[in-house]
């Protein structure tokens, strides 16, 4: 059994990937600098997690992931070498790899809509996986459930573009909430943001566009309630239902 390393695994994107990672038959271990609920969460998943950041947790991995919160000079970065990889470009793989998948980006909205979107399709019956950068009560970072059929399941991600590696997602469906722009430390225009998800949208077998979807009158009614920019996104997550 392969196993994976992850710095920093108390954080939510890295704690949804953990447990994704875990899902696909990887003996899958972590470290952050305190106990948290959620690295407590993990444990209870059967994750190894360690408190401390140290190479020698290294030691027999055959690959390390970190994300760009941990800093290069870190000792555990430095020491992982060839081995490391970054968050964004693994989860990236894992949904072009994925025969059913849901990648919602966006530079607002992106949790809400793929919470809701993996809480719809749950609940219309199907089989679903999701890696979300949130949690809402009892619906964790990440999980699954199984569909009434048996089916296999789809997976829905929440795709950050805060690094770049959105530009690597090959989604079978890719959720843009709207772009507008965002983290000129890492993109110097609005040109390159924009193109950033782009490169997403040409990758993608089926794109929706959040911002651009005209109102149905039945969604609307059914979620009055919500303020308007929840409205959207349960416009936008039932699109993504109506399309499968």
């Amino acid at each position: 059994m392969p196993r994976v390393h992850l710095i920093g695994v108390g954080g939510v994107g890295m704690a949804g990937l953990a447990v994704i990672l875990k899902e696909r038959g990887w003996s899958v271990s972590g470290c952050d600098v305190r106990p948290t609920d959620r690295t407590r969460w993990l444990q209870g998943l059967g994750i190894d997690v360690v408190f401390g950041h140290d190479p020698s947790h290294l030691e027999g991995v055959d690959a390390v992931v970190a994300t760009p919160a941990v800093p290069k000079d870190s000792p555990e970065r430095v020491a992982a070498g060839d081995a490391l990889k970054m968050r964004g470009e693994v989860l990236a793989k894992i949904v072009g790899d994925s025969a059913d998948s849901i990648a919602v980006c966006g530079s607002h909205g992106k949790t809400t809509t793929a919470t809701f979107t993996a809480r719809l399709l749950a609940g219309l019956g199907e089989g679903v996986e999701w890696a979300i950068g949130g949690e809402t009560g009892r619906f964790p970072a990440a999980g699954h459930v199984d569909g009434g059929n048996g089916e296999s399941r789809v997976l829905v991600v929440e795709a950050d573009e805060s690094d770049g590696t959105l530009a690597l997602y090959k989604a079978g469906v890719l959720v843009v909430t709207n772009c507008d722009y965002d983290h000129p430390d890492k993109f110097a225009t609005r040109e390159e943001y924009a193109a950033c998800f782009e490169a997403a949208m040409r990758n993608a077998r089926d794109v929706v566009r959040g911002d651009a979807l005209p109102p149905l009158p039945a969604i609307e009614a059914a979620v009055r309630r919500l303020a308007p920019h929840n409205r959207l996104n349960a416009r936008t997550a039932a699109e993504v239902a109506l399309r499968r």
